[in-house]
């Protein structure tokens, strides 16, 4: 069957089966100039629930402006690959559904957004070879699903010719506004720099060590610890993974858990722990209690997922976090592979026993409902609690349980780690992007070392690096870059956020704020506008020391400063182009006279 609407974008089809046993009725409004919504409502024929039928959405996309690149929330090349071969997907654990098509000059020509955050969505969005425009594809209801009622799905198509990140943040701030997908609130604390575990310790880890670290950490400005993989594990080697599920301290690494999160916090840190959420290893007790209550098998990590239909394993999995928080005083929860929760193909194992023992059929619904269930009942109890998720599971439903969102793996990428953050800025509105965590080698020059520091400076930096292992440079260099992070906070996180040229990875960011804009430099030869409506810091990551300001107000004044905050000289200059010359990794500050 098809049904054909008439949109800001050209005709667009729907196509379902004839024979499927729903009805379909749709709608296009006007939401504002440029913007229209399709509404998709389907309902069961004959009985109050059914396994509803997949669906697509078709659009040759006609009525556009020609394209030249595409963003997508977690895809970090920007080509505008063919329509065949151009497929991502989302769901409540794996990015987030909006689609960008990019024109000349940044701007925006099309950004389609998915009112359906939970389900499994494919969508499409590439060039036509015959048109040469994009054309765009939304798949529902591809995968398995339990029976359903009635369902409304809503396309939002945006097609303003105005910059691209406008367009990407109007569609994140649209679902945000659903509520279904209401955001938590996000402490003070979770915007403070932070120091990880992970890189510096990776599993091999002892309460003693991460005490010392963090009597060095707080002196730099850091305000957390993560104790990440390891505090679990009592000896390392082959099947890490395979004692996870029942979360008792390691006893000859943490013998007394509570007292070393009290020694932690009387150096003035706060601490969180990680948990691999939905891991039951083989060899834990768990798998023994909860053997059968499994999604899928992980045979070479010797463990299995948990089923979170079942109320006894979300039972289970808030009273380990609840008992965790009240017994040990953590300050928050790094809650990991939560996009583990999918069948990943497989076969749903509910089917052979008609969700014997599940209270819910639909794996979305039962996770939604799990995470819910463990964020309230964890903010009861402390209502500034952190709670972390990790790229890609950073959509909509996301940012209702965890008020932390992190760049995932990258380490040592400055490249990867600056794409990833900004792009996790577009979609996040208020909740706190985080970095990846930061580190360098050791015999890193101290300019080198800021480049990493400098590639995260629009998200909240976590550090994981041995403090005792650096350099005297090192050490003042970090020091300085926290320090200026911290004053400049409200602007680096919270000012409006231009990040230029995505096709290029975002090689010049500005953040503005009231009183102060900041922009960093991640390529040669870039021009910098200053018009003088607020003081202007220029941050050089290019790693040339030439860049190039052009100014539109008859003087200024121009003080330059290292990458360890020393002020080198200070100029007055003319209206016009100018070549500054910024040392490797310091910046430049620019006032009106």
């Amino acid at each position: 069957m098809e049904i054909k609407l008439s949109t800001n974008i050209g005709d667009i089809k729907i196509y379902y089966g004839e024979d499927c046993g729903w009805s379909f009725s749709t709608a296009v409004r006007t939401e504002m100039p440029g913007v229209d919504i399709v509404d998709i409502e389907l309902s069961p024929i004959g009985e109050a629930e059914k396994v509803p039928p997949s669906f697509t959405i078709y659009s040759k996309c006609e009525q556009i402006r020609p394209s030249l690149y595409r963003w997508t929330p977690l895809i970090e090349n920007m080509c505008l690959p063919p329509d065949w071969l151009c497929e991502v997907y989302s769901e409540l654990a794996w990015s987030v559904p909006i689609n960008t098509a990019i024109g000349e000059a940044s701007v925006n020509t099309a950004t389609f957004s998915i009112s359906d955050a939970f389900r499994k969505v494919i969508t499409k969005l590439g060039i036509n070879e015959y048109t040469s425009l994009p054309s765009y594809t939304a798949e529902f209801f591809t995968v398995p699903e339990s029976p359903m009622g009635a369902q409304k799905i809503s396309v939002r198509i945006d097609t303003r010719a105005i910059p691209y990140y406008e367009a990407i943040n109007s569609g994140a701030e649209w679902l945000e506004q659903m509520p279904e997908y209401k955001p938590c609130m996000v402490p003070e604390c979770a915007l403070e720099p932070l120091y990880s575990t992970w890189y510096n310790f990776h599993q091999d880890i002892h309460d003693a060590p991460i005490i010392k670290e963090c009597a060095e950490a707080v002196k730099y400005g850091m305000k957390t610890v993560i104790v990440d993989d390891g505090w679990e594990l009592e000896c390392l080697g082959g099947g890490l993974y395979r004692y996870c599920g029942d979360w008792e301290p390691a006893k000859s690494r943490f013998p007394n858990m509570a007292e070393f999160v009290e020694k932690i916090h009387e150096q003035g840190m706060k601490v969180m722990l990680w948990f691999s959420v939905p891991v039951v290893g083989d060899d834990s007790k768990l798998a023994k209690r909860f053997g059968k209550m499994t999604l899928t098998r992980r045979a070479k990590l010797k463990t299995s997922i948990l089923d979170p239909r079942f109320p006894e394993v979300r039972e289970y999995l808030k009273n380990v976090y609840v008992t965790a928080l009240k017994e040990w005083k953590l300050d928050g929860f790094k809650l990991d592979f939560i996009d583990n929760i999918s069948l990943r193909g497989n076969p749903d194992p509910a089917f052979e026993d008609n969700y014997a023992g599940r209270d819910y059929k639909s794996i979305p619904e039962a996770t939604d409902v799990m995470l819910s269930e463990i964020s309230a009942a964890l903010r009861e109890i402390k209502p500034d609690i952190m709670i972390e998720f990790r790229q890609g599971y950073i959509g909509p439903a996301i940012r209702k349980y965890g008020n932390m969102l992190r760049a995932a793996d990258c380490p040592a990428d400055v490249l990867r780690n600056r794409l990833r953050t900004i792009s996790l800025r577009l979609t996040s509105g208020k909740s706190a992007v985080h970095s990846d965590m930061i580190e360098w080698a050791r015999d890193a020059t101290p300019e080198f070392a800021a480049l990493q520091f400098l590639a995260i400076l629009f998200s909240v930096p976590q550090l994981s690096l041995k403090i005792e292992d650096l350099t005297p440079e090192q050490s003042r260099m970090m020091k300085h870059w926290i320090d200026f992070w911290v004053k400049h906070r409200e602007t680096l996180m919270f000012g409006k956020l231009i990040p230029l040229e995505p096709e290029c990875c975002y090689p010049v960011v500005t953040a503005v704020g009231a009183d102060e804009a900041i922009t960093a430099i991640y390529s040669p030869n870039r021009v910098v506008d200053f018009d003088g409506s607020k003081t202007l810091y220029v941050v050089n990551a290019s790693g040339e020391s030439r860049v190039i300001v052009n100014s539109s107000i008859a003087s200024y004044k121009v003080e330059l400063y290292n990458t360890f905050g020393e002020k080198l000289s200070e100029q007055e200059l003319a209206s016009g182009a100018a070549m500054l010359e910024i040392p490797l990794s310091g910046y430049a500050k620019l006032n009106t006279l």
